[in-house]
């Protein structure tokens, strides 16, 4: 005898009810079912003894783009993301903040307390690195009852990348000794800055073309040891702190294959805060011709000749230059003609590669799609492009 056919959907919520506790009778239990049952999993699951697993010093090297995060920096801090604290919203979106996330969720870090954690670099918000370098305990693959070598350890980068975001990511990574830090072991941290020579001067939201020649003699007069407390923005925190740094290597050069495009290299044992951006004011400012190139001797000159009944001061008011173009290129570790750090892969994986050019594919499609915007019918060196940029000079002036 066949069985009568009939409709779900045909029926009314208190027979579906019915239907399904004759069916399913575990979900007479009520609403706890599922909970109790999710408990249950829970305490089947093995748990993960950190305990058993040796550790070692290890330094990552990391890229991210910076342009939607709050700093490198955390704000909330390892032990806290660890224990799981309560995080305000507003306070826990730096890079930072990721990488904790990734390490703990990969169960890497044995103990926050104790894994001596270190980074080079603070980068304000919008500011990015291809170079960036951190360094802390982790786990290694091997239990300290085994004997086995850890010469096939865990593939820190691929482990990691796995739990990032996709404009975060770790490109190296090398055992280092337990005494080394990622800031004090740094000898000098070379920044990046890209601008264009057709340049938009947020001040005056007018469109300027820099003379590069004058920005280049400015850049030179910043080499060697200094006073730079007129190239950076006080930190109240910090009353008594020294303004003098060294400017190891400095010069402006175009960009190959992006005509038009310039690149502001700074190389130096440590920064102020703020003092690339506080540097690229002053030359945008030399560069559209409203200072002259002595500006930056006179801002060094005064603060050295204090002692001479010179009044401290700032020679010149300016904003401080957008945080966007701005890269932490490299941290180099180059002490006494040798490194600490032996990088594990030393150039891109497949995979890696295959990720940036994703990513600048995507961020070249928008910037050729607003370039059309500025040039829609000629090309960047094209005569009726420089035209239409004289005249949009000549309309500013």
């Amino acid at each position: 005898m066949k069985r009568p056919h009939f409709s779900l959907k045909s029926l009314q919520k208190e027979e579906l009810i019915k239907l399904l506790i004759e069916k399913c009778p575990e979900f007479a239990e009520g609403e706890n079912f599922q909970e109790n049952k999710r408990k249950s999993n829970k305490n089947n699951e093995r748990e993960f003894d950190s305990s058993a697993y040796e550790s070692k010093m290890v330094a990552l090297k990391v890229a991210y783009f910076g342009f939607s995060y709050q700093g490198f920096a955390s704000q909330t801090g390892l032990l806290n993301i660890f224990n799981e604290r309560k995080i305000a919203s507003n306070t826990s979106d730096t890079v930072e903040d990721h990488i904790f996330r990734a390490l703990i969720r990969t169960r890497l870090i044995l103990d926050p307390s104790t894994c001596n954690y270190s980074r080079c670099g603070r980068t304000d918000a919008g500011v990015s690195s291809t170079g960036q370098v951190i360094a802390l305990r982790l786990r290694t693959s091997n239990k300290k009852a085994s004997c086995s070598s850890d010469s096939d350890g865990i593939d820190y980068v691929n482990v990691l990348n796995k739990q990032l975001p996709d404009d975060i990511r770790i490109l190296d990574w090398a055992y280092v000794p337990d005494d080394f830090s990622a800031r004090f072991s740094c000898s000098s941290r070379l920044y990046h800055y890209y601008f264009s020579k057709i340049h938009f001067d947020q001040a005056t939201k007018t469109m300027v073309d820099l003379d590069i020649g004058k920005m280049k003699e400015a850049a030179k007069l910043l080499v060697g040891v200094h006073d730079f407390r007129n190239f950076c923005k006080r930190d109240p925190s910090k009353p008594q702190q020294s303004f003098v740094r060294e400017i190891i290597d400095c010069y402006i050069e175009e960009v190959n294959n992006f005509g038009g495009f310039y690149k502001f290299s700074c190389k130096g044992s440590a920064f102020l805060y703020h003092q690339i951006r506080c540097i690229m004011s002053i030359l945008f400012m030399i560069g559209m011709k409203a200072e002259p190139v002595d500006l930056v001797k006179a801002m060094l000159e005064r603060i050295e000749s204090k002692e001479n009944g010179i009044t401290p001061g700032p020679l010149v008011h300016y904003e401080i230059a957008s945080g966007i173009p701005l890269t932490l290129h490299e941290c180099l570790y180059e002490k006494n003609g040798s490194s600490p750090i032996e990088w594990t892969l030393k150039s891109h994986s497949s995979t890696l590669s295959s990720h940036f050019h994703r990513l600048w594919e995507t961020k070249q499609s928008e910037a050729m799609i607003i370039k059309g915007l500025v040039q829609p019918e000629a090309s960047l060196n094209s005569p009726k492009v420089s035209n239409i940029f004289k005249k949009l000079l000549e309309v500013s002036k």
